[in-house]
């Protein structure tokens, strides 16, 4: 599994690709590239509440 830092760092990385994917550039609507821009940029501060709030609200299973 590894340490939290290094997958967190891991998982930061793999984020940040997928602003030049298609679902990025061609299928996002403005609003929902600065939603997740936003997530990416308190990531990259070290805060993941708002990754963590998206995952409960949009991909928990109950």
């Amino acid at each position: 599994m590894g340490d939290p830092a290094t997958r967190a760092s891991d998982t930061l990385a793999q984020l940040v690709k997928f602003k030049g994917m298609h679902g990025y550039t061609k299928s996002y609507a403005v609003e929902t590239k600065e939603a997740f821009d936003k997530m990416l940029s308190s990531l990259e501060l070290g805060d993941a509440g708002p990754l963590q709030r998206d995952v409960t609200a949009n991909c928990m299973v109950e």
